[in-house]
This record gives C-alpha cells, structure tokens and sequence, in this order.
C-alpha cells in the first residue's frame, strides 16, 4: 500500500476514534502490515504537516498513551459555541489532592490527608466522579487501605502523553521559588505543577472552593434525605406491624363474640 494511502487511512482512523488511539491498536488494524517503528515515523511526520498548517483547526498530539486529534487552543471558544462545552471544573482544593496522587501514587488517602493536614474524602470522591482518579488496588498495610491512582482521563485532560510528562519535583522547587521565593512547602510546589499546565489548557478551569463546600453541604443533604426515608419506613414498617395485630386482634375478637352469641341462641332454643 502507498505510503500516502497509509496516512490517509491512519487519519481517518484518529479522526473516527473518540480516545486517543494506541500504535500498537494502529498496527493490529492493518494487520501488523508495519512495525511499530514505521507507524510511529508515519505519525510523526503526519503531526509535522499538521502543525505546519496555519489553516489546520485541530493539531496532532500523543496523549494518554495514543495518539489523538485535539482542538488547536485558539479554536476552542469556537467549539464551545458549537457544542455548548464547558470546560472541566476543578477547585484549588481538589487540583492541589490530584496532584499529590499525581505523583505519590499509589496512594491512600490517609497519606493524602497527612499532606494537605485535612480531611480530603470529599475531594477524592469528586475527581472520581470526574474520572480524573480512580481505585487501584489495596496497601500491604493493616486494614488493606484503598490505593488510588490518575486514570487514562487524567493524561487525556492534561494533555500528557504519560505520567513522567509533568515536572520534575526539581523543575517544581525552581518554579515555586522564584516565583514565591524558597517556601519549603511540598503542598504548594505540587499544587503549582498542575497549575502550570492548567494555565495552558483552556478546557480546564479553576473555581473557588466554594464550590466543594456547596457540592460537599448537598450530598450531605442527599445522604440525610436517604437516612431519614430510612427512619421513615421503618416507621411505616411498625405501624403496618401494629395495624396488622390490631386487625387480628379485633377479628378474634369478634370471632369470641360471634361464637358467644352463636352459644346463646342455641341454648334459647333448647330452653
């Protein structure tokens, strides 16, 4: 096959994949036809003549252990109005727990809450919920504590190709001192990596912690709700428990007083 049909097929391929696609998923549709080696020279050259094209919309990226077309930065307040897409939400708090399990994991979440000095069960429920953190086995530790790590999601969101993508913790102490001076704080040197990309990707935004704690203050109304349905049928449970005896109790009772008067009209009669 020409090399020209190849790459006209490959981008097709991307372009019909809604995650990023591997090379190795590549080469096992044409049938490992090509190595690795010349699909990945294939793809890279295809990126190159993307990138070079002023008039592109989209460019080509290798995220998330594929590869995937993404919207060039200065056409997503296009798309949004096509789609009406917002951007990924995510809180100071949360972003400052997703980096610490960004490069502590596998980690529980006691080791995340000795970090941060409070309690992040919260938090770590909400970026699951947005598929940015996920379980991951359990800690040879007593009590078999949860371990949590990022998902594919997490690298996709961020445009990482892998997870040794994001700065070194060297790279981060530089950053944070000049720009905070020699602050010694591991909390805010982690936070300031994901800030560092977040900056740079428009599809994620940062909102006040507000959010958390109005998200946090709902579920707990939520569960109270669950709670008190449960009270409440429970309730209901004994007064239908209660209404059954009374039922049977005053049938009974009237069977005795059928069976008295039944009693007495035939003694009349023998009389």
């Amino acid at each position: 096959m020409e090399k020209e049909r190849t790459k006209g097929i490959v981008e097709f391929l991307l372009f019909a994949s809604e995650k990023p696609i591997s090379v190795e998923r590549i080469a096992g549709i044409f049938d490992d036809a090509y190595t690795k080696e010349e699909l990945y020279s294939l793809l890279d050259e295809l990126r190159t003549e993307i990138s070079s094209s002023e008039s592109r919309g989209v460019k080509l990226e290798e995220v998330a252990g594929g590869w995937q077309f993404r919207t060039k930065e200065d056409n997503q307040t296009w798309i949004k109005k096509l789609e009406n897409i917002k951007p990924i939400r995510v809180s100071p708090s949360a972003l400052e727990v997703l980096a610490i399990i960004a490069y502590k994991q596998p980690i529980t979440k006691t080791e995340a809450d000795k970090i941060r000095g409070v309690d992040s069960t919260h938090i770590f429920k909400t970026l699951m919920d947005k598929d940015l953190v996920r379980i991951c086995g359990r800690a040879d530790l007593p009590g078999r504590p949860l371990l949590y790590s990022t998902t594919p999601e997490f690298l996709e969101v961020f445009g990482l190709k892998e997870i040794r993508e994001l700065p070194s913790i060297t790279e981060i102490e530089d950053m944070v001192s000049k720009s905070f001076g020699d602050s010694g704080d591991y909390r805010t040197e982690l936070n300031e990596s994901l800030r560092l990309i977040v900056d740079e990707k428009s599809n994620i935004e940062i909102v006040d912690d507000g959010l958390d704690e109005a998200e946090k203050a709902m579920e707990e109304m939520q569960e109270l709700g669950k709670e008190l349905k449960v009270d409440i049928d429970l309730v209901q449970e004994k007064v239908d428990i209660v209404f059954e005896d009374a039922c049977r109790k005053y049938a009974t009772h009237r069977q005795k007083n059928y069976q008295d008067t039944s009693s007495d009209t035939i003694s009349d009669d023998n009389n």
